[in-house]
């Protein structure tokens, strides 16, 4: 009051608060923006307290598919990693499947604590989302609403006794609840789950059901046999011709023949024409630099690298980065393949890779 008095304000404490009370009100009610995500990106996850059961706490887990909104739920009477890993096997196999990403809150049995930054994870759950293929993501300190299609479930299904203890019926009746919460949704959702493809059976179907042209898909695939790489189908032959100049050339292991021009066409998540032979196993080449950012990426996300702007020598021990030149190369120059690195790998040194055709390999 006496700072604004000193501005010339002449009323009382009640105006003052009274002037206020609409903008108080305002200030109550926090806007969030709606965030949806496509089939199979994301799930979330959560724990639920639905009272004790016969003197023991009784939760409930659930995952939730955040594009289809289907969901599982299973009661335990505990919380451990060991029951958190052994209901998501059971979710994964209800879905018939696992999402990309896997969003809950920051419970023990996920999270371990965070160094600013750098996000500290359980090992077992680690090991777990490795194994599965899902990369676990969790909300932000005391957001819940980032997690809004789990959190709603809960609010629904969760018991409402003041002493959250309860009897036997009260314990069917949070059941109950949650089966026609579960029921309830599942038909009224607007979007219906989505077709997603089991592992190497994936179903076909006819180009016009598809809605595309039979015609134009002969034409490209006719257009595509037509424009086969020109290079040989040998490709020891082909390695000689087109690295034959290069010191050090030779290769380290032995080439297998390439086959023959090969695609397929998928549409909706259903095979509506293929040509060639699509489960042959065939060499591939410059594939290493996409690999290799994508496992420093999951590394950065796991806070495994610090700082892209760290040596790369306080990570990879031995002489690879060691010298005086390389001692400063960091995550982000390899990224950038600005590196300039300089060494020999499987006897063969950096500078034998493309040589300018000007200079003589003696130099």
């Amino acid at each position: 009051m006496d700072e604004i008095r000193g501005r010339g304000y002449a009323g009382g404490y009640s105006q003052l608060k009274l002037a206020v009370a609409r903008w108080r009100e305002e200030e109550r009610e926090r806007a969030f923006v709606r965030f949806e995500t496509g089939p199979g990106e994301q799930s979330q996850m959560d724990w639920g307290h639905f009272g004790n059961w016969d003197g023991r706490r009784l939760y409930g887990f659930a995952l939730t598919m955040c594009y289809s909104r289907m969901r599982y739920v299973e009661f335990t009477q505990r919380q451990d990693i060991h029951h958190l890993l052994s209901a998501m096997v059971h979710a994964f196999r209800y879905f018939g499947g696992v999402t990309e990403c896997i969003l809950t809150d920051r419970m023990k049995t996920v999270l371990l604590d965070q160094n600013g930054g750098e996000l500290h994870f359980h090992k077992k759950f680690l090991d777990f989302a490795a194994y599965y293929g899902f990369v676990p993501r969790v909300c932000r300190p005391y957001q819940p609403e980032t997690k809004g299609k789990i959190e709603f479930d809960h609010r629904l299904c969760a018991p409402r006794s003041p002493e959250r203890a309860f009897a036997l019926h009260d314990i069917l009746t949070a059941m109950l609840r949650t089966l026609i919460l579960l029921a309830c949704l599942q038909s009224l959702s607007a979007q219906p789950a989505a077709y997603f493809p089991a592992r190497n059976d994936w179903q076909r179907s006819d180009p016009a059901a598809a809605g595309m042209d039979q015609a134009k898909i002969d034409e490209a695939i006719a257009w595509h046999r037509a424009h086969e790489n020109k290079n040989p189908r040998d490709l020891r032959r082909s390695h000689d011709l087109s690295f034959a100049r290069e010191a050090y050339g030779d290769p380290l292991g032995p080439f297998q023949p390439r086959g023959e021009p090969t695609g397929v066409i998928v549409r909706h998540g259903h095979i509506v024409a293929e040509w060639g032979e699509p489960l042959r196993a065939d060499m591939t080449f410059s594939v290493t630099k996409s690999f290799l950012s994508s496992v420093v990426g999951l590394a950065y996300d796991h806070g495994l690298i610090r700082d892209l702007n760290d040596p790369v020598k306080d990570y990879v021990p031995g002489e690879y980065f060691a010298s005086d030149h390389n001692s400063r190369i960091t995550w982000d120059h390899l990224l950038r393949q600005t590196s300039d690195w300089e060494g020999t790998l499987w006897g063969k040194p950096d500078w034998a890779d493309r040589p300018p055709k000007d200079i003589p390999f003696e130099q």
